[in-house]
Order: C-alpha cells, then sequence, then structure tokens
C-alpha cells in the first residue's frame, strides 16, 4: 500500500524540527553531528526546512481512490 506517504513525510519534517530544537538547546560538546556549521545558521536552517515540509504536507490536497 502506498498511501501512507503523508504520514511518512509529515514524521520526516517532525524529525527535523525536533533536530532543530536539540541543536538550539544542546551544548556544543553535546550535539554531535547536528554542529555542523554556527548554532544560529544550523538552528535556522533545520527549524525552515522542517517548517516548510510540514507546511507543505498540510497543504497538499487528498487525492481521491479512483
Amino acid at each position: 500500500m502506498t498511501g501512507h506517504w503523508r504520514k511518512g513525510s509529515m514524521a520526516f519534517a517532525v524529525a527535523v524540527l525536533v533536530a532543530g530544537i536539540l541543536r538550539l538547546v544542546l551544548p556544543e560538546r553535546w550535539a554531535g553531528l547536528l554542529a555542523v556549521r554556527a548554532k544560529w545558521i544550523d538552528c535556522l536552517i533545520l527549524l525552515g526546512l522542517g517548517a516548510l515540509m510540514a507546511t507543505l504536507v498540510m497543504f497538499v490536497p487528498h487525492s481521491r481512490p479512483a
């Protein structure tokens, strides 16, 4: 069954948002691979991308089965 793309996409968006929040609150030595660039750049990219993905998933219309 391939109709679960919306749940999977939303789960991915939530994971990216959680990564952004963790990058924001964790100290540098605990951030691990979340710390790639400056903290504000990492947070901006992760939170922005997660919010964009979640918004797109919510606005794509449901397809009706044939």
